[in-house]
């Protein structure tokens, strides 16, 4: 009875072993959601282990344990996580390389070994906790500790079978077209997908053998032991153990908890950056029959003059760059500095005006919005904000600013088709840079 309760549950590991290696594809062609996907990627392989053995412990002892399976599920998912942690170390510690695209990649075998270790520490633990019958103590802490044992070794053997069995799966995957598209077979090699496919199998089949075998035992063990103790002679139940293995669990659902959780936040903080990057890219004025835009003189651009007792240098004229879609045009610059004859690359504080010139006022209004250094997919919106200086509205950008007061701040706004910009690259904020060129180009903004 007991080879057959082992040998059924080792069928069911590598079912869910072989499900894993697919689940990727399956996700990738089910939903276009971001965040779906971002959560799978980081779950499925826990989750679907966890389902499967919890469901064969329901089949076994009934749908009284259905409570327990779910407790199992997010056990399993947060075993990943670690033993996906604990791999990634063991490879960061080593000078193996990680490869990207067709690149190939060396993953030592201590990193299998750790992560087998670690996985099937917690999921050893679970699944003795809530499926298991007998006292706990230092007995079941032995059982754990074997089967984190046996999943070292079980990390080890099923990455070694990559290049035989792992290249058969994968070979299997491709020809039921389960891989995700644009991948191909030279890309999974050097990837070493074999590697994970016949690790994935080996791996889950054999830890739930090994968990399948403890808890036989443990229930035929109880079976015996009801036979022959009345309730005055059992063992006392070991509070301590049972205390330890259920703080364990807790910890390990509330990490899961908190990871998820975390993820769902990034996930959802990125899609609205995406979002504010698509509804920029939607606002860009046109560039259709654009008017030619002649080069305007320095003296009609820049304050030619010492300002704030800072020297102004050599100005500078140059085609303004042009950032995707932007319309090529020109942009006039000048620094004023502490002493304009210090030696060649001398750092000096200095504050720099900078006015860029566009073919219409749409444009100047559209870069003051979404200003150049700006990436609304990678910036928050909050670094920009419209202040009034001198009795006119301008923006604030502090993305590059330091709370001590450290990096560049940069004033600018729209004046007509002119955009100029203030850089002040010191501590010190001396406004008489803005109110000179607000003089100069009063803000439209």
């Amino acid at each position: 009875m007991m080879r057959r309760s082992v040998a059924g549950i080792a069928a069911v590991g590598a079912v869910s072993g072989a499900l894993t290696n697919v689940a990727d594809a399956v996700v990738i062609r089910a939903t276009q959601s971001q965040m779906v996907r971002s959560l799978a990627g980081e779950l499925y392989v826990g989750v679907t282990f966890g389902v499967f053995i919890a469901a064969y412990f329901i089949w076994r002892d009934g749908v009284r344990t259905a409570i327990k399976g779910v407790l199992f599920v997010g056990i399993s998912a947060a075993a990943y996580l670690i033993a996906l942690s604990a791999a990634t170390f063991a490879v960061l510690g080593s000078s193996h390389s990680l490869g990207a695209g067709s690149t190939p990649v060396t993953i030592p075998l201590l990193a299998p070994l750790a992560g087998g270790a670690v996985g099937a520490f917690p999921l050893m633990l679970g699944a003795l906790f809530l499926f298991g019958t007998t006292e706990r103590g230092f007995s079941w802490l032995t059982k754990v500790w074997l089967g984190t044992a046996a999943g070292a070794l079980l990390g080890v053997i099923g990455w070694a079978a990559g290049a035989t069995f792992g290249r058969s799966l994968v070979l299997a995957a491709y020809a039921l077209h389960l891989r995700p598209p644009g991948m191909s077979l030279e890309t999974d090699v050097a990837q070493q997908i074999p590697q994970f496919f016949s690790l994935h199998v080996i791996w889950q089949a054999g830890l739930a053998a090994v968990i399948g075998y403890f808890a036989s035992h443990e229930v035929a063990s109880d079976s015996t032991a009801t036979q022959s103790l009345d309730p005055a002679t059992r063992p006392p139940r070991n509070r301590l153990m049972t205390t330890v293995g259920g703080v364990v669990i807790a910890g390990l659902l509330a990490y899961l908890t908190v990871h998820v959780t975390r993820t769902v936040r990034q996930e959802k903080a990125a899609s609205q950056r995406m979002d504010a990057y698509h509804k920029a890219e939607a606002e860009a004025p046109s560039q259709t029959n654009l008017p030619p835009v002649p080069p305007l003189g320095i003296n009609d651009t820049l304050v030619m003059e010492d300002l704030g007792g800072l020297q102004v240098e050599k100005p500078m004229v140059g085609p303004l760059e042009a950032f995707g879609r932007d319309p090529k045009t020109y942009t006039y610059s000048v620094a004023y500095v502490p002493n304009r004859n210090a030696p060649f690359r001398t750092y000096q504080p200095m504050v720099r005006a900078f006015v860029d010139q566009y073919p219409n006022v749409e444009w100047a209004q559209y870069r003051t919005k979404y200003p150049k250094m700006f990436n609304p997919a990678l910036d928050e919106r909050s670094v920009l904000s419209t202040v009034t200086k001198f009795g006119l509205r301008i923006v604030m950008n502090t993305m590059m600013r330091g709370p001590d007061g450290s990096g560049a701040l940069y004033y600018l706004w729209p004046s007509r088709n002119l955009v100029v910009l203030i850089s002040y690259e010191m501590p010190s904020v001396d406004e008489v840079f803005i109110k000179r060129y607000l003089e100069k180009h009063p803000s439209s903004w």
